[in-house]
């Protein structure tokens, strides 16, 4: 993955034009791509979420009576567990399926050439997470012992999906479409095109 400022470097050379009679060398849709697809991803966006994991694990006696089960819960069996939970969520704009038919460059008479750059929706992943130990509250009643370290994998793992589960509410979508084209117009203003000129569009 290319730095910003390459990225920028790469397809701006080929438009580093003074003369009106130069407009053949101009950049054309396939350097565009071949020069976006070095770049693979462009991050455009990151979150960090904070998400407090909790848990009650109650023991039962289980028995029948009249022909019937019953499910008592026992008071000194209680657990508890509050996790406090930090995840990085990052969106990205993949240049890897962009192809030509996505760059429609288009020339009119003595007017300036325009744009329209159609990407792939931004995609979202979750980078990393951290639970804080120390921030961890928990409860053990009578006869029970502490949660061990396969269960709190086992919450870490439920609250990563949690937070996967409400990333459509969070706006990181719409956040990472206008980043990327805030990123991306200057870099195609810098290739020759007014800002009046330029269309960034994002497949549904």
């Amino acid at each position: 993955m290319l730095p910003l400022c390459v990225l920028l470097m790469l397809l701006t050379l080929p438009a580093c034009v003074t003369d009106d009679t130069a407009s053949d060398d101009a950049v054309t849709p396939e350097e565009m791509v071949a020069n976006l697809r070095k770049s693979d991803r462009l991050y455009v966006t990151e979150y960090v979420v904070h998400k407090l994991v909790t848990a009650n694990d109650v023991k039962k006696i289980e028995a029948s009576a009249f022909g019937r089960k019953l499910s008592i819960p026992m008071t000194i069996g209680d657990r508890k567990i509050a996790i406090p939970m930090d995840a990085v969520i990052k969106a990205y704009i993949d240049f890897n399926t962009l192809t030509p038919e996505d760059i429609i460059i288009t020339e009119e008479p003595e007017e300036p050439r325009s744009i329209r750059l159609r990407l792939d929706a931004p995609k979202v992943e979750l980078t990393s997470s951290k639970i804080d130990h120390k921030e961890i509250k928990e409860y053990e009643g009578i006869f029970r012992m502490s949660f061990s370290d396969t269960e709190m994998t086992k919450y870490e793992r439920q609250g990563r999906q949690a937070i996967l589960a409400a990333i459509p509410q969070m706006g990181i979508i719409s956040t990472a479409e206008q980043n990327a084209r805030e990123v991306l117009t200057p870099i195609l203003m810098q290739s020759g095109f007014d800002l009046d000129r330029i269309s960034i569009e994002f497949k549904k």
